[in-house]
């Protein structure tokens, strides 16, 4: 993390936080087809939260961590929101009349608050997955509106696991011994799709740097874990380049 604490988790331990976060929507009455946003940082609870939410039945909406009330407030209203998942810090950036703007929104439920805390602590550990048909929304993934197009939410089914996992495979070269990372944010379908989806399915140990790019940090990570593939952007490996 940002404090350069390692934290590990097993396939296992994985499961049982995912499991408790279901648990917990469901206690919520928050069910299949739900639009759960994340709206966090490349933090454990990020990667939980989205894997929760499918497993729930509902469609997990992740956001990137930088946006701001505006874009936070058009992605909430254009993807109708139930559900937003946050920390103390991002919460500041929510409109407070957020509720007249995004009517939908039922519940705002923040992580490194006590309450939420309880809440996920005392959820069980063993949760039936919901079965969904394959061409249901598994994941919406939205827009960057980079070349001035209009912000829109791409529907992702659950039957795109398929082609996620072969490209995995085929393309990146991943099996269960990759020591893997991808550097992208869930909030982009990189992020999520072949930040998480993809290599949890092929069973190899995935790795995340929460902090922002730092070229000597990059570097040390890579050397350290010793990872043998890495998907990251053409503008981070030409910062990489020696001067």
């Amino acid at each position: 993390n940002e404090n350069k604490e390692i934290k590990k988790l097993t396939y296992k331990q994985l499961q049982k936080k995912v499991n408790k976060f279901a648990n917990l929507l469901n206690e919520l009455k928050i069910n299949e087809n739900s639009r759960v946003f994340i709206f966090l940082p490349k933090i454990p609870e990020m990667y939980v939260s989205i894997l929760g939410t499918i497993k729930n039945g509902s469609i997990a909406l992740p956001l990137f961590e930088a946006f701001q009330k505006e874009g936070l407030e058009l992605r909430l209203d254009k993807g109708d929101a139930d559900v937003l998942i946050t920390n103390k810090e991002l919460a500041q950036r929510i409109p407070k009349d957020i509720h007249k703007k995004v009517p939908t929104l039922k519940h705002i439920l923040i992580i490194d608050e006590e309450n939420y805390k309880n809440k996920i602590k005392k959820q069980s550990e063993e949760f039936k997955t919901v079965l969904k048909n394959k061409k249901d929304t598994a994941t919406m993934i939205f827009t960057s509106s980079t070349a001035g197009t209009p912000v829109a939410g791409i529907q992702i089914p659950h039957q795109a696991s398929i082609q996620q996992h072969y490209t995995a495979r085929l393309v990146l070269g991943l099996n269960e011994n990759s020591n893997y990372w991808c550097t992208a944010h869930p909030g982009w379908v990189t992020g999520t799709i072949y930040g998480i989806i993809a290599p949890l399915s092929i069973g190899c140990t995935n790795f995340i740097l929460e902090a922002h790019f730092d070229a000597k940090n990059w570097i040390n990570f890579l050397l350290k874990n010793k990872i043998s593939v890495v998907y990251t952007a053409p503008t981070s490996l030409r910062m990489l380049k020696p001067e």
